[in-house]
């Protein structure tokens, strides 16, 4: 089937300019041990986690996005929640 350049890329054009209704937000995923003193180092950055909630060696998962760090258990807790700490990103980076 043959099809004239100009008429897909103005198809293509129409399709690409619709956003979803949610935005996407794009996240990195990295496993971290706590530290001794509750802290957790991702980034050339040292995030502190409550020390009631993990142990010294505990892996974490932290997710980084351009505006956020999390940090969340790799397990839920009895509430089957995993979230330990939330920080604004520092961006050291430019």
């Amino acid at each position: 089937m043959s099809e004239v350049i100009g008429v897909r890329a103005a198809r293509d054009h129409a399709a690409l300019r619709l956003l979803p209704a949610r935005p996407f937000v794009v996240a990195v995923r990295h496993l971290r041990h706590v530290g001794k003193a509750c802290l957790v180092a991702y980034d050339a950055n040292i995030y502190s986690v409550p020390a009631r909630r993990v142990r010294h060696r505990q892996l974490v998962e932290v997710r980084a996005t351009a505006v956020t760090i999390a940090i969340h258990a790799t397990l839920p807790d009895q509430h089957g929640q995993t979230l330990l700490a939330t920080y604004d990103a520092i961006d050291g980076h430019d």
